[in-house]
């Protein structure tokens, strides 16, 4: 196949990617849930596709007795759970915006945690996205601040989760998140974080705790199936991408995420563009792309 047709590939996996953020936000479910069922899905799926290709090559042992494997399955958790609660409390265009910002964090963390140096076009890149993001959202933060709006600022601490533990295990333990065949990986870590949600949920259970009690079964079915496609299918579509496509272009593809979060904000929750924020909304979108095409953060690179 041709780098279009790759190209086109990755563009369905940024899609199926973003629609899970409407879904989450459109079928109510409690965070841990859609949790526990995202890794249901990745466990159950990795290990039908290992044992069809017969590329099984898996010491889950030896895992359970590395401490840095566990720690990062841990983070995923949060992290994936603050994912989730963004995309419920927040619009789903600053929700996704927002976790597009984890080049930044990224950035940032290095920066803090290996005192490596943030170069002038990164700075820049980094401040003019943060100013942008403030101009087109201003009346929300504005709101959400004056009127204390709880449900508004969970959302938002829910996607620092995410992006502070994404950007913490990109820098501290890259190796746990690279891995030649992924469904390898996919299967060991989302297992083991799977058993672990399957433990807290047991145990919540035993003190009277039921998650599951208030949600139809009909709707756990739905995002079951959902995560079938949004979470696996994407993930699958820009893997096969980014194996064959050039990084450069990879990356810039990565970012149509950001136009489809407006679009799907104008479309399904009725967000009003005017002249002024689409232009703002453009120089977003550069300024992000700016900050990761000059980036010499080796982290970011790989």
């Amino acid at each position: 196949m041709n780098n279009s047709i790759y190209a086109l590939l990755e563009i369905l996996g940024v899609f199926l990617f973003t629609i899970e953020g409407i879904f989450v936000k459109g079928i109510e479910m409690h965070p841990i849930i859609n949790v526990f069922f995202t890794y249901l899905v990745y466990a159950l799926l990795s290990f039908i596709i290992l044992t069809i290709t017969g590329k099984m090559n898996i010491n889950l042992v030896g895992k359970l007795l590395d401490s840095k494997f566990i720690i990062v399955n841990i983070l995923n958790i949060i992290k994936t759970a603050g994912l989730y609660i963004g995309y419920r409390y927040l619009p789903i265009s600053f929700a996704i915006v927002l976790k597009m910002m984890s080049p930044a964090f990224i950035i940032f963390g290095d920066a803090i945690l290996n005192s490596t140096k943030i170069n002038l076009i990164e700075g820049i890149g980094i401040g003019l996205t943060i100013f942008f993001i403030i101009m087109i959202y201003r009346k929300e933060l504005y709101n959400a601040i004056k009127y204390i709006n709880p449900v508004f600022i969970f959302g938002l601490i829910g996607m620092l989760l995410f992006n502070i533990f994404n950007a913490f295990i990109v820098i501290k333990l890259p190796k746990y998140i690279k891995d030649n065949n992924p469904n390898e990986e996919i299967f060991l870590s989302t297992t083991f974080a799977f058993g672990l949600l399957f433990i807290l949920l047991l145990g919540l259970f035993t003190f009277g705790i039921n998650l599951f009690k208030k949600y139809k079964t009909s709707n756990m079915i739905k995002m079951i199936i959902l995560f079938c496609f949004t979470c696996y299918g994407g993930m699958g579509l820009i893997f096969l991408s980014d194996n064959n496509l050039n990084p450069t272009l990879f990356s810039l593809l990565q970012y149509s995420q950001i136009l489809l979060a407006f679009i799907f904000g104008y479309f399904l929750e009725g967000e009003k563009f005017s002249i002024s924020k689409i232009i703002i909304i453009l120089f977003l979108i550069g300024s992000i792309i700016l900050t990761n095409i000059y980036s010499n953060n080796k982290n970011i690179n790989e």
